[in-house]
């Protein structure tokens, strides 16, 4: 596959952001960097009520990320996707809307793939053993059956997959809770391999 860029930062951008910086070397994809940020301290623990705090945080947490990333570079940030809770979504897209002003100062190139389209792109989906799996387990605990005694560890999900993608392809050992980790990782691998950006356009 032809690669479209030769180097990417890529952003899975909330609280917990994860980020990575991946290169294309020979045609082959390298992540040369891959680390989680979270934020700290949490909102709650700024001296200004609502919505200062908020504000604060969001700026910390851009000016931690930002450290991480070159100027100049090309940065890729998976697009938000609509959460259940407002204040979290409030949050999130304060962080989006500051990051992105960071970066432009930065003059970093800055593009958005949604979540389904890295997913599509890179083949990370559900397999059939895997929604077996998941039917079953549906069917014990509907049935009061312990998952124990069919052998099934839990439902497979989507924070699964990448993981599973990262380590198959890439010969690492992420465990669940790096999932904001190997999203980045998923995230910037299809942008290195052309996969469809946003266009603000999106459905």
């Amino acid at each position: 596959m032809q690669l479209k860029k030769t180097k990417v930062t890529a952003l899975d951008l909330s609280t917990r952001t994860g980020l990575s910086v991946l290169s294309s070397l020979s045609g082959e994809i390298v992540v040369n960097k891959a680390i989680l940020i979270e934020m700290s301290p949490r909102i709650d623990k700024y001296p200004a009520k609502y919505p200062l705090n908020y504000i604060m945080a969001v700026r910390a947490l851009v000016s931690d990320i930002s450290r991480h990333i070159e100027r100049g570079s090309e940065v890729v940030i998976e697009e938000t996707n609509l959460g259940k809770q407002r204040y979290s979504q409030k949050i999130l897209e304060f962080i989006h809307f500051h990051m992105i002003e960071k970066l432009l100062e930065m003059g970093c190139g800055v593009s958005y793939i949604s979540t389904s389209q890295w997913r599509s792109s890179l083949g990370v989906r559900l397999s059939k053993d895997d929604s077996k799996n998941n039917k079953t387990l549906a069917k014990a605990k509907r049935e009061n059956v312990d998952k124990r005694e069919l052998g099934i560890a839990g439902k497979i999900t989507t924070k699964h997959l990448s993981v599973r993608y990262v380590n198959a392809r890439f010969n690492t050992t992420y465990i669940l809770k790096d999932n904001d980790i190997t999203d980045s990782i998923c995230l910037g691998t299809a942008f290195l391999e052309g996969a469809p950006l946003c266009t603000g356009k999106e459905r």
